[in-house]
């Protein structure tokens, strides 16, 4: 096993880069560069697939003996509580309560495996303190890092290796959703085939990769947050609700019927009521037994930006994007940063909703580091000041004898009927107002509008580029 900190660098052809980055905030991100602590597979994954790397500190924890699948057996520690656990769930029903409570033991191993190893807290009903929860006495932080990377490793692997013209709508933990199907996945790279042998061992004949859902058309919301928006008759539909529980009085069978309706007709600021059982601490403080409570809760099923979208269109009378990864950790944080804020009062449901937030974000990103005052002012609006404080101070193409065409009161008059809130006071104070040494590299589509209304007036009119 290897473990190391390493800088970065993807190709900018690489659609999944493999590198982990994790941020307090919102997770796990997967950008083209940054800095990231990775476990060995996912260094040999990023070499492979051209990355340039920098190792700054590393460590490697090497094997008893030599791991191939003729010993694997007498170096794995776990492999009897894994096999028991398989041999199980083989051996009931796929979906029965005994099969989901062996997969359910099987799953815990790896938490007893990294319990302990972040700061997290349990309520200790025997004191009625919260306390550190303790290491189990598996816990075992090299064991836990590997694991989780070996298998983003390989699913990087298998996602990097899709034919050109399929791609990924959603990847978590141990899946992704493709529109591949199963038999052009190639499984024969290094990673993919040490997994295999793996699985051989655990589960002979078994294969590493299996189809557990399929649908004609899915509606991808945000990470853990997939519907099915079109069904296949007899396939099992893909439903995660990104953690919305649906009301009482709606059955299962409706569950994804009712997300979808919920998601296409989401309001900003909308709220839910959701019912939660009291916690072990309040029950004890409280001397109560375990009741549900009501409480109101946001809507969130914005997308997360764990990647960055792009060609934006309509679909089904609902945005549909497309993504691309992060060039790097500060342009994914302050996009997501600024996405929080807009959100507040916005959705991403139309094309006009994505000039909206792309205005939105130029304002932000570019006026902003003028030192200019956005607050909740659009593209044009600044533009309409800047270029008030250019004509009044023969700037940006403009002469004296364009700032003497038009008194200040048809100049307020003028751009107050094309729908900008002008003064004549505006325009008198525009003199004193400094104009910021910029360049205009772009131009959004409202400053466009505006720009086509000025030059009807002033023809020679321009930004400085």
């Amino acid at each position: 096993m290897g473990f190391a900190l390493v800088t970065f660098r993807f190709p900018e052809s690489v659609p999944y880069p493999s590198l982990p980055v994790r941020t307090d905030q919102y997770g796990l991100f997967f950008p083209l560069s940054g800095e990231s602590w990775a476990t060995a597979p996912e260094i040999e994954l990023a070499l492979s697939l051209g990355a340039e790397m920098t190792i700054h500190n590393g460590i490697i924890v090497p094997w008893i003996c030599d791991t191939s699948p003729h010993n694997s057996e007498s170096t794995s520690v776990f492999l009897p509580f894994v096999q028991q656990v398989r041999e199980n769930r083989n051996r009931h029903i796929k979906g029965s309560l005994e099969e989901k409570f062996w997969k359910e033991i099987g799953n815990s191993l790896y938490g007893k495996l990294a319990q302990g190893l972040r700061a997290k807290t349990a309520f200790d009903t025997a004191r009625g303190l919260n306390r550190s929860l303790p290491p189990s006495s598996v816990t075992q932080p090299f064991f836990a890092a590997h694991v989780t990377g070996f298998i983003r490793a390989v699913v990087g692997e298998l996602m990097n290796a899709l034919p050109s013209d399929s791609s990924v709508v959603s990847v978590t933990t141990d899946g992704f959703l493709t529109n591949c199907p199963l038999n052009k996945i190639n499984m024969s790279g290094p990673l993919s085939s040490r997994f295999q042998s793996l699985c051989d061992i655990v589960d002979p004949g078994s294969s590493m990769l299996t189809c557990k859902h399929e649908v004609s058309q899915l509606i991808a919301m945000k990470t853990r947050g997939q519907l099915t928006y079109r069904a296949i008759q007899g396939k099992p539909v893909v439903h995660a609700r990104a953690g919305v529980k649906p009301p009482a009085d709606i059955p299962r069978s409706d569950y994804n019927d009712y997300m979808v309706d919920l998601y296409l007709n989401r309001l900003p600021g909308q709220t839910l009521s959701r019912s939660t059982l009291i916690s072990t601490r309040e029950m004890w403080l409280s001397e109560s037994d375990l009741v549900s409570r009501e409480q109101d809760i946001r809507l969130n099923l914005e997308f997360d930006f764990k990647r960055q979208p792009v060609q934006p269109a309509m679909n089904e009378g609902h945005l549909l994007m497309f993504s691309r990864p992060w060039d790097n950790m500060e342009e994914a944080l302050q996009q997501r940063s600024l996405f929080d804020d807009w959100r507040q009062t916005h959705t991403l449901k139309t094309l006009a909703d994505w000039d909206d937030w792309c205005d939105f974000l130029y304002c932000r990103t570019v006026f902003s580091d003028m030192k200019l005052k956005v607050g909740s002012k659009r593209s044009d609006d600044i533009l309409v000041r800047l270029f008030l404080r250019a004509l009044t101070q023969c700037q940006w193409g403009l002469m004296l004898k364009d700032k003497k065409s038009y008194s200040c009161k048809e100049v307020a008059e003028w751009l107050t009927s094309e729908g900008y809130s002008v003064t004549v006071t505006d325009v008198k104070n525009a003199v004193r107002a400094k104009i910021p040494q910029m360049k205009f590299s772009s131009v959004t589509p409202r400053m466009k509008s505006l720009m086509d209304i000025i030059a009807r007036k002033y023809p020679t009119f321009c930004l400085p580029v």
